[in-house]
């Protein structure tokens, strides 16, 4: 369902205008830095609570 109503959005984007500013915009928020932290962290923290329940 997801796929039917992303692809019409991509397919459908308009062309630049002659005037329009050719440079892409700038990245997004990277996913780096402390958020691999707190992902293993979390995983950690997950694991042993299952083990505890065991």
């Amino acid at each position: 369902m997801v796929a039917f109503a992303t692809i019409p959005a991509f397919s459908f984007q308009g062309r630049p205008e002659p005037g329009d500013d050719p440079t892409p915009p700038p990245p997004g928020f990277p996913i780096d830095g402390f958020v691999s932290v707190f992902i293993a962290a979390g995983a950690v923290m997950g694991i042993r609570s299952i083990n505890k329940k065991k």
